[in-house]
């Protein structure tokens, strides 16, 4: 069994993939240095990985004296046993949509908002197009960042800064592990860290 997308220290036999964690902490930390201070995370589907990425947030936001409860803001009504593999709740928890409704609800109850860490990029490019409606000017009165470098992101105006995840890395070298392992191949990693790359856009270009 080849896992992939996410890391353990215990694999059901070996893993490739990356700690969204880490990706969260360091998504964060780039609006930390770009000058902005009360960072909120904006989440739809709220899944194990979704998880991980609001612990790393919450993780540079502690370590920058910055954090507060208040800084999370989730849908109220979405259930614990959503399914992601159903396309109707992918859409209404991790769309464009809810990205609107989730700024739409952080400005209203977070004060002195100043940037959103998306959960995904459609949920980042949700927050863009509610700014563009309010007159809310991005990067300088809010900034945006969002997870896993969708090819939206870039093409969006201003770009979104994004955490790229190696996704076809992923895929790519599970084929090649399994390769291995029908080969007879011994001695591979149990743990594969192919790691994240923050890629900063205009839309956190603040300083």
């Amino acid at each position: 069994v080849i896992q992939i997308m996410d890391l353990t220290d215990d694999p059901v036999h070996r893993i490739i993939g990356f700690s969204h964690r880490e990706g969260g902490r360091q998504m964060t930390q780039h609006l930390i240095d770009a000058g902005y201070r009360r960072i909120a995370f904006l989440g739809g589907y709220m899944n194990e990985r979704s998880g991980g990425r609001l612990a790393g947030h919450r993780d540079a936001l502690e370590a920058a004296g910055l954090y507060s409860p208040d800084l999370v803001c989730l849908l109220d009504d979405a259930p614990p046993s959503a399914d992601p593999g159903n396309p109707d709740e992918w859409i209404r928890f991790s769309s464009p949509v809810t990205g609107r409704a989730l700024l739409t609800k952080a400005i209203a109850t977070i004060p002195g908002l100043d940037a959103v860490f998306c959960n995904n990029d459609m949920l980042a490019m949700g927050t863009l197009f509610e700014c563009q409606r309010r007159g809310i000017r991005v990067p300088e009165d809010l900034g945006i960042a969002g997870f896993n470098d969708l090819d939206v992101a870039a093409a969006a105006e201003p770009g979104i800064s994004s955490c790229r995840t190696p996704r076809w890395e992923c895929g790519h070298s599970a084929a090649h592990a399994i390769r291995d392992e029908i080969d007879g191949l011994t001695g591979q990693p149990r743990v594969v860290d192919l790691g994240i790359t923050i890629m900063a856009r205009g839309s956190t270009r603040r300083l």
